[in-house]
């Protein structure tokens, strides 16, 4: 265990170090502690230089038998876990903003999206990401290092 947590340690310490010379950090399947939305999940994140970018994707489960619409409202935002900074939405990919919808044809309709936040510090372990407390997707404790 203290061999993991001193290669992590060395591996934060470089990261933080090497920051002006990363050009992208991509992180796949980012580990998380909890989501409020059996819907939607994380495939992707990207640092970069100028944005934090999730790629997500919303897979209707039989709640949308019928069908329905989804939309990102622009209120969404990403939270530091450690110093609380907040890290704000500044663009969306494939997916509408309200009012605008995205209309769902049924269970099992698949929409891949992207969402552009502010660039987060390059020495950010953990970040919340929120949408909506009460009808929302949330996700808690995103990891983007595998040893926090």
């Amino acid at each position: 265990m203290k061999k993991i947590k001193l290669t992590f340690f060395i591996s934060l310490i470089l990261f933080c170090i090497l920051n002006g010379v990363a050009q992208v950090v991509i992180i796949e399947h980012p580990k998380y502690k909890s989501k409020t939305s059996e819907n939607v999940d994380i495939t992707k994140i990207e640092l970069t230089e100028e944005y934090t970018i999730f790629h997500l994707n919303f897979t209707a489960s039989s709640r949308y038998l019928g069908g329905g619409f989804i939309y990102m409202r622009n209120s969404i935002y990403l939270r530091d876990v450690e110093t609380q900074k907040q890290y704000f939405l500044k663009k969306v990919e494939n997916i509408p903003v309200y009012p605008k919808k995205y209309e769902i044809k049924g269970e099992g309709d698949s929409l891949d999206f992207k969402l552009y936040f502010q660039r987060i510090d390059f020495c950010t372990k953990t970040l919340n990401m929120f949408e909506a407390i009460d009808t929302g997707f949330n996700f808690f404790r995103i990891r983007l290092f595998p040893y926090d």
